[in-house]
């Protein structure tokens, strides 16, 4: 707030008595007109920083009189120096805004003194009192937002009042990067926040927060105050009948929407002139009359009343009522009018008595319920017990068989993956201190709450606790477990644990295991098992059934859990940052304490207790804790701490380990520290008796000798020792340029070879007794590759590289005119070039003396002559390219008739004969949504899949698989079919749907745990859009809990993915995280999509241009398009049955808990859907083409049509007529902005298209009405500020990038390369460069015209070979140029001036021949731009450094850039349809004039002379 202290006279004046000065020195500077530290740091010179002695002595004798005192001149000295400061941090903080944005800079106290003092005189009548005036913050925040011109909605609940800031303690410092990437300590952004619930608190902070406006200078009390009461008025004002009355949250809607509209109208312009109105003042008087805001106010119909939630169970009353009652409970016994109460009914299928005997457990036994002890008779037990040596199965067990299953399925509900082989219910029971001496010292006892209660916690005893227990025996530490909120593990057998007292009635049921259970005899065991009781074996890791579960700590890419996974595990692997894992990973922060509790809490553990005290840390006594170092090491410690706990885990559970670090790691020493630390001598034995083993990565198929250690619990890992041989290469270590940036070869083997993976599975394999026999886990790659029998297929060249390939000896290869390709293909594969390969009996082999040998692959290349006469033949990729399909041609040929009235007919008949068979096909449709679920009917609701069905058939669609995606809904995971009708693109899954499954409870865990900090608004929006689409069928929910998902889904293994909104202009959008759920890694997509884009579009509007003004007999007449858009489409298609519980959405409420939704219809994230969504689009596209004759493109949810003008309206009806008929809801015409009407310019799939003059043979192609305002409002915003951040760039290259298709020239796309170079690079750039990008960007955008197409252009195309040479300082240049339209043919040669060779080689070396490759495309470019101006252009060359600069637009050689700029220009100037292509050396016809010899060049293109070369100096200029 530097601004605000050089300007305030408040607080010069208080600054020159703080000094000192006199009050006659005072006057005399404020008669001078210095009032202010602004004033007098410019007093003297402009550049106050480089003020002159002399100077400043004349001006005090010029202000002050003669007899002016020493010290007086000493003290102004002194303040002009303070000024000078001022004013130069002003300038500082303008130009370098700091990093700590969050911090605000307080304004000087005497500015704010006389700012609430000219408040008191302006505003009467209110009492400004600490609780009234708004805080220091909140008016320091607001001047922030003065100063930095953009205005920022501020909620009430942040307008906290003076008296509760004076009453917050200090605030608290954390650690930040600034802007030159040094750490600093700063403050915390305040997060105090006032109520705002009630009304009147609620007009208690917007009153504050009109007088903060008013004092931070950016509104008039007055003027927000009017805005304030119009909102209250609306919320007492009465209501119709029928209507809810206004409330706070339409109030606050309204304000934060009229801010908004506000801020962005004033983005720059908050500060306004002196004298005038405010511009906020302003914007508030205008935007309270709009109704754009003033909608908010109005009153809303009522809702209809809800049923209440089922899921939320009452709490049960001991005194006969319900707490959900609100004190309507009928008494002791009593109903509403004093009658006793009713007997119980017995429902019906049940009984009371057996044998004329009450359904008693002891009665039933013979026994005599009073004769039992208080414990027997509070407490029910069944499945194993033991006493001493002694082992069995309870009475109890065999008497209540039923019973205990019943309770066993009750605790596989709670906890699927719990141990046990005894049950007990216990009914009121109150345990003292004790151990369960008879349980297994290794198992955890499950306490489960049957009914509710109020306390009765469990206390265990436990190192480092906080909650005493007392009793007769003493004092003890532990924690409590609140069993009566959830279930809780237990250590009973070695910790001390006792109950504590409760009110109501305390029922909870244990689930234990007994020591000694594995003794059972092997009937008894099998009879438990069949009750449903998990007994325990001798691995706690070991899942049910046959597979072991392999846990892969600290993955990466998880090559090690894939490679045993292939043996037969089932393989986990944990990451906090995976990198492309190749098995589903749980991502777990392990150094975090929530990451670290949940992966013990999955293994079963405790939370690990540290082995050290302060006093003793583990690291150098001299690093601060508090620093970074210090940071990083806790990190670190706290990760080794957790490593230690799992082992001996491992070693209680005897479970096969191995434990992995580079030999020369410190974490060696840091566990036999942990180890000599440790109590138990049996833990020390244990750890020496591991086993170590030692290798070299190198010998593993590894690039570098890692010396690498593994400690282990078994000698099954000894086969991996091996150190360097010394027979191999190494890779050197160090720094290494990769992917456009270094990267350190220590981070290029984290990651296990391959090999080393393979063996080091194997080893496990044979420890863990894994039977080689297993089967193979499959590999989804391979499975998916197998379901479509082929690879998928490469964009070729215009002209194959190669004439032909052949297989011949290496010593019978020609020395010119081929080149060795390498061995051939092992299996008979392709070469990889679109070339034929000659098999040795060809004729064409015969005198290369082909035999047996060492044999390669050796490419042929075409002669010049060849391959001229091969380019002639190519068509430019612009007519080649959205070839349209044959029902579009045909529905376009409909539309070019003449007789209008009898296409009418057509379609009127076609849409009557749909109407008659949906009439016939109703029973049947009727009976096909009865067949499907519930869930699955609200989706589908009102679709005629059966008519869709008939109507495809009928006219033979090609794709008739994919009605079954609409009748039993879509999978989401597994392999896709590939329909005869697609091409073939395999995008392999990475995991498959099983082993998303096996980790789902841990991945559920770790997203649970996750507390990701959103936009609080943006929550409850995406909450309540979440609400309706269940309201509407789409999703079932909400469940507050993952049990109730458990029990709705009848499954436990169901997979969770997280919800977050993106706000797209002024509408919400939820995406379901496919990806980060691993959903998507499990979709083996197989079928390459044939998008029609913008591009589509075009393609059919040029079409239609060239049958109007090219085709004779078709009448020329005007057109009119729009684009028809589906509604929701996604959600009008169903999941099918078994993938519904791999899509379950987690959403927060307003306290951050979650909330559960199973999604019945397509989750929009979904790789699946797009697909399954896209073969739905694409038949009712193909029926809108044959059945209705509309011509149209397809892209998504969005359907261009294109009709003749005086046919638009009766089109428009037809289409909703059908799409009705077929039960697609879509935006009809006039509904919203999606149903705009038939128009002869219109925005469609993000650009705007013009057919006004196509009957001319005319089309114009534009960006969006409002994009190129935006961004150039955008971009001088930013090139005034000379700040570019990354998120930013990224934001702006999207947008120019996608502008840059729709005009003219090229100059925008390479503007979009500077800027990816700082977006994705890693570049910072200067504020000069930032400045010079927005210039050239801003240029760009205002000289670029939108595209014009014309249908009467020549389609051949022109062609450009150049060639430039560079031999023994010579650099000869030649082009050869020819018209396919016209076959004129022109040839060029010549040198480059030596001159210009000399600055070249100054500059750029002695390597020049990609500048002088690229100098001769420009050059002619530059030279026969008249002749390229419009047309279809292809360059051929054979330099691909100077054909990847012309692509990509840029190039890391400054000369290379130069001409690339220069290209731009040229195309920009005279804007046609070029391509740029590869031509070989050898086979390159300009190749002979780049070095004198042009007659070869001149016989074969057919031209009179060869021209001398031009020599144009403006490329390597573009000033």
């Amino acid at each position: 707030m530097a601004g605000i202290a050089v300007d305030s006279e408040a607080w010069f004046l208080e600054r020159c008595q703080k000094v000192k000065l006199s009050e006659a020195t005072i006057r005399t500077l404020i008669d001078a007109g210095f009032k202010s530290f602004g004033t007098l740091a410019f007093a003297v010179s402009t550049t106050p920083t480089q003020l002159d002695e002399a100077d400043v002595k004349r001006w005090i004798e010029s202000i002050f009189p003669h007899d002016f005192p020493p010290d007086q001149s000493s003290k102004v000295r002194r303040l002009m120096f303070e000024a000078q400061n001022l004013s130069v941090a002003d300038m500082r903080a303008r130009v370098e805004p700091a990093a700590d944005t969050a911090v605000v800079r307080a304004m000087p106290n005497a500015e704010r003194l006389a700012r609430q003092e000219a408040l008191k005189k302006r505003v009467t009548g209110l009492i400004l009192s600490p609780e009234t005036l708004p805080a220091h913050a909140v008016v320091d925040t607001l001047v922030k937002q003065l100063e930095d011109g953009v205005l920022q909605y501020l909620p009430a609940y942040r307008i906290i009042s003076r008296a509760q800031e004076a009453q917050q303690l200090k605030r608290d410092q954390q650690v930040v990067v600034d802007g030159e990437g040094n750490l600093k300590m700063a403050s915390k952004a305040e997060s105090a926040t006032c109520d705002t619930h009630t009304d009147l608190a609620l007009r208690n902070a917007w009153t504050r927060r009109s007088l903060a406006y008013d004092l931070a200078g950016l509104c008039s009390f007055q003027v927000l105050e009017e805005w304030c009461h119009k909102c209250f008025l609306a919320l007492m004002r009465p209501v119709p009948s029928g209507y809810s009355k206004v409330t706070t949250h339409q109030l606050i809607a309204a304000d934060r929407h009229l801010f908004t509209l506000a801020s962005h109208a004033l983005l720059g312009k908050l500060a306004g002139e002196p004298g005038r109105e405010k511009p906020l003042e302003t914007q508030i008087k205008l935007l309270s009359e709009s109704q754009e805001v003033l909608q908010y106010l109005n009153a809303l119909p009522t809702p209809p009343p809800s049923a209440p939630w089922p899921g939320k169970r009452k709490w049960d009353d001991p005194k006969g009522g319900e707490k959900g009652d609100k004190g309507r409970g009928k008494g002791k016994g009593k109903s509403s009018k004093g009658e006793a109460r009713k007997e119980f009914t017995v429902p019906d299928g049940c009984v009371s008595r057996v044998n004329d005997k009450p359904v008693c457990f002891a009665f039933n036994q013979g026994r005599n319920p009073s004769k039992r002890d208080a414990f027997h008779r509070r407490s029910f037990g069944c499945g194993a017990w033991v006493f001493g040596s002694q082992i069995g199965i309870r009475t109890d067990t065999k008497s209540f068989p039923k019973s205990a299953a019943l309770f066993c399925r009750y605790v596989h509900q709670v906890n699927p993956h719990h141990t046990f082989s005894s049950l007990v219910l216990l009914d009121d029971v109150q345990s003292p201190l004790h151990v369960d001496c008879n349980s297994d010292r290794s198992s955890w006892n499950l306490v489960i709450p049957l009914t509710r209660f109020r306390n009765g916690q469990i206390w265990e005893e436990c190192e480092g606790g906080a909650d005493r227990f007392e009793d007769a025996s003493g004092t003890f530490w532990g924690r409590l477990h609140e069993v009566s909120a959830e279930p809780v593990l237990l250590h009973a057998a070695v910790n001390r644990h006792a109950v504590l007292p409760w009110q109501g009635r305390r029922v909870v049921l244990i689930a234990f295991t007994p020591r000694d259970s594995p003794k059972l005899p092997p009937p008894d065991r099998d009879w438990l098992r069949s009750l449903g009781f998990r007994l325990p074996s001798s691995s706690a890791l070991t899942i049910p059934g046959q597979t072991k579960l392999f846990l892969e700590v600290f993955s990466g890419s998880a090559t090690l859990a894939r490679a045993a996974q292939r043996l037969g595990f089932t393989a986990v692997a944990v990451d906090n940052c995976p990198r492309r894992p190749q098995v589903p990973t749980v991502r777990l922060d392990l150094a975090s304490s929530l990451g670290r509790d949940a992966l013990l809490k999955a293994l079963g553990l405790r939370d690990p207790r540290p082995l050290r005290s302060a006093d003793f840390p583990l690291g150098l006594p001299h690093i601060d804790p508090a620093s970074d170092d210090g940071l990083r090491l806790a990190a670190a410690n706290r990760l080794y701490d957790l490593v230690f706990h799992v082992l001996l885990w491992c070693a209680e559970h005897d479970c096969v380990f191995t434990l992995e670090n580079p030999t020369n790691s410190w974490f060696w020493s840091v566990l036999a520290l942990k180890v000599r630390q440790h109590a138990s001598p049996k833990v020390r034995r244990w750890f020496t008796d591991l086993h170590e083993i030692i290798f070299d990565a190198c010998e593993h198929s590894g690039a570098r000798p890692k010396s690498t250690k593994l400690l282990s619990n078994r000698d099954a890992f000894g086969c991996l020792r091996a150190r360097c041989s010394g027979r191999h290469v190494h890779e050197p270590w160090g720094v290494s340029w990769r992917a456009g940036g270094w990267v350190w070869s220590t981070h290029l083997e984290a990651q296990y070879p391959l090999v080393l993976a393979a063996r080091w599975a194997a080893c496990f394999a044979s420890a863990c007794d894994v039977s080689p026999g297993l089967p193979e886990a499959p590999d989804p790659r391979l499975q998916a590759l197998s379901a479509v029998g082929r690879q998928t297929r490469k964009h070729k060249p215009l002209v194959s590289e190669y004439k032909f390939v052949r297989i011949m000896p290496r010593g019978k290869i020609p020395s010119s005119g081929c080149k060795v390709l390498g061995a051939p293909p092992v299996q008979g594969g392709d070469s990889g070039e679109a070339a034929e390969v000659f098999p040795e009996t060809s004729p064409d082999s015969e005198g290369l003396g082909l035999d047996r040998g060492e044999d390669c692959q050796v490419g042929f290349y075409r002669d010049p002559s060849e391959w001229f006469q091969a380019a002639k033949k190519v068509c430019h990729p612009l007519d080649s390219e959205n070839e349209l399909p044959k029902e579009l041609k045909a529905s376009l040929e409909a539309n070019m008739v003449a007789d209008r009235r009898a296409l009418f007919l057509r379609r009127k008949l076609a849409l009557m004969k749909a109407e008659i068979l949906a009439k016939k096909l109703e029973q049947d449709e009727s009976k096909l949504h009865s067949a499907m679920p519930s869930w699955m009917q609200s989706v589908m609701q009102g679709k005629k899949i059966l008519l869709l069905e008939s109507l495809l058939r009928q006219h033979n669609f090609d794709d008739m698989e994919a009605i079954e995606l609409l009748k039993s809904g879509v999978r989401l995971s597994g392999v896709s079919e590939c329909p005869a009708a697609f091409d073939v693109k395999v995008k392999p899954a990475t995991s498959t749907e099983a082993e998303l499954r096996q980790v789902a409870p841990l991945k559920r865990a770790a997203l649970l745990l996750e507390n990701r900090v959103s936009d609080p608004e943006l929550e409850r929006d995406l909450l309540k859009v979440t609400m309706d689409e269940a309201k509407a069928g789409w999703l079932q929910g909400p469940f507050s809990s993952e049990k109730e998902v458990s029990e709705h889904l009848g499954r436990s293994d169901w997979s969770l993915m997280r919800r977050f909104g993106v706000r797209q202009g002024g509408k919400l959008r939820p995406i379901d995280d496919a990806c980060d759920s691993d959903l998507n890694s499990t979709f083996t997509s197989a079928m390459k999509l044939k998008l029609q884009d913008g591009d589509f579009c075009i393609s059919l509007a040029m079409e239609i241009a060239k049958r109007v003004v090219g085709k004779p007999g078709v009448v020329p007449r005007e057109w009119s398009g729009r684009c028809l858009d589906l509604s929701g489409a996604y959600k009008q298609m169903a999941v099918c049955e078994q993938h519904r519980s791999l899509c379950v959405l987690l959403l927060r409420d307003a306290d951050g808990h979650p909330i559960f939704f199973i999604s019945s219809a397509l989750v929009f994230g979904a790789s699946a859907s797009v697909y399954a969504f896209l073969r739905i689009a694409r038949a009712l596209s193909f029926l809108l083409n044959v059945v209705l004759e509309i011509p149209h493109a397809n892209f998504f949810d969005d359907f261009p049509i294109l009709v003749p003008s005086e046919d638009a309206e009766q089109v428009g009806l037809l289409c909703t007529k059908f799409l009705h008929l077929l039960g697609w809801k879509h935006a009809e015409i006039g509904e919203g902005h999606k149903g705009l009407p038939f128009a002869k310019s219109f925005d469609v799939l993000g650009l705007h298209l013009d057919v006004s003059c196509i009957s001319s043979g005319i089309l114009t192609v534009a960006n969006k009405l409002g994009r190129v305002d935006r961004l150039l409002e955008r971009l001088r915003e930013i090139q005034e500020s000379a700040v570019l951040s990354r998120h930013e760039g990224q934001v702006l290259l999207g947008l120019l990038r996608y502008a840059a298709g729709f005009f003219g020239g090229r100059t925008l796309r390479y503007v979009c390369e500077d800027l990816n170079a700082i977006v994705h690079h890693g570049h910072h750039p200067s504020p000069v460069a930032v400045k010079m990008l927005c210039r050239r960007a801003i240029t760009a955008l205002e000289s670029s015209k939108p595209l014009q197409l014309k249908a009467d252009m020549p389609s051949s195309p022109v062609h450009l070979f150049t060639d430039g040479s560079w031999e023994k300082g010579v650099a000869g240049v030649g082009a050869v140029f020819f018209d396919s339209h016209d076959g004129s043919a022109e040839v060029y040669g010549g040198e480059m001036p030596k001159d210009m060779v000399e600055s070249l080689q100054q500059t750029d070396g002695d390597h020049l021949i990609g500048q002088i490759e690229t100098y001769a495309v420009v050059a002619m470019r530059i030279h026969l731009a008249h002749r390229f101006s419009g047309r279809r252009v292809i360059i051929w060359t054979d330099n691909e450094g100077c054909r990847f600069g012309l692509i990509k637009g840029r190039s890391k050689s400054h000369t290379m850039d130069t001409l690339i700029r220069s290209f731009a220009a040229a195309e920009d100037a005279n804007p046609s349809h070029t391509w740029i292509c590869r031509v070989p050396s050898y086979s390159n016809i300009a190749d002979g004039p780049s070095r004198g010899k042009p007659e070869e060049a001149l016989r074969i293109s057919g031209a009179a002379a060869c021209q001398s070369f031009p020599w144009i100096r403006q490329a390597f200029d573009l000033t």
